[in-house]
């Protein structure tokens, strides 16, 4: 490019912005997860990745600056490094160069491999299939997202109540008694596993104990 201040920021931005919905609305099939090595690793499949971009941009290409292989244990490590421009308006945009690397017990598949990673990395300096190097892809607590609700008023738990209520209890110098002393005593099992409360956390408990034991009353 003759003049960096006719580059269009805005309009690459946008393109970029076109990959990235094409991955998302692929979805899961264009998610690739490796378990095969010591460290699992979740990400783009290679082949979405340059569908996105053929789609989106005039084109890409990029140069070999440096292949290196060693072989340890029956298994062949490799490490690329490349330089990846974007066509974009007609004219090539780079990021600088990075580095990937792929172990395989065969040599070729390692090599490939190794540039295949160097070139995800160059996408990602643009941005492009960010939600993979965020590790956003797979959420790190499904249970949680899919745990149901607990319910507002939770039915007592048959038996005493705890210690720590009655600690309380005598520390105040009075007590609510029936089903409001149940409704307490659960409350702080489920809520606190009986550990020391604050006189905050006191004092609510007391007042929803109380409002129950009046509800209860009335019925």
């Amino acid at each position: 490019m003759s003049e960096a201040v006719k580059f269009d920021v805005a309009g690459f931005r946008e393109k970029v912005a076109e990959v990235n919905k094409y991955l998302l609305d692929c979805g899961e099939a264009a998610i690739s997860r490796d378990t095969s090595g010591p460290y699992k690793s979740t990400g783009y499949a290679w082949q979405y990745i340059v569908d996105g971009v053929n789609s989106a941009f005039d084109g890409w290409r990029y140069d070999l600056l440096d292949l290196c292989v060693s072989e340890k244990a029956k298994s062949f490590y490799a490490e690329a490094r490349i330089q990846l421009d974007i066509i974009f308006n007609g004219e090539p945009v780079t990021r600088g160069t990075t580095v990937g690397s792929s172990s395989n017990v065969n040599q070729g598949d390692a090599q490939k491999g190794a540039i295949t990673d160097a070139l995800k990395k160059s996408f990602s300096l643009f941005s492009i299939g960010n939600k993979a190097m965020r590790g956003e892809l797979d959420p790190k607590d499904k249970k949680a997202a899919k745990a149901p609700a607990k319910k507002a008023n939770p039915a007592p738990a048959e038996g005493p109540p705890s210690d720590l209520f009655v600690s309380y209890c005598d520390k105040i110098g009075e007590a609510p008694d029936g089903a409001a002393l149940t409704l307490l005593a659960d409350e702080i099992k489920a809520s606190h596993k009986n550990k020391k409360l604050t006189d905050g956390e006191h004092a609510e408990l007391v007042t929803r104990g109380n409002t129950r034991y009046a509800g209860l009353k009335k019925d």
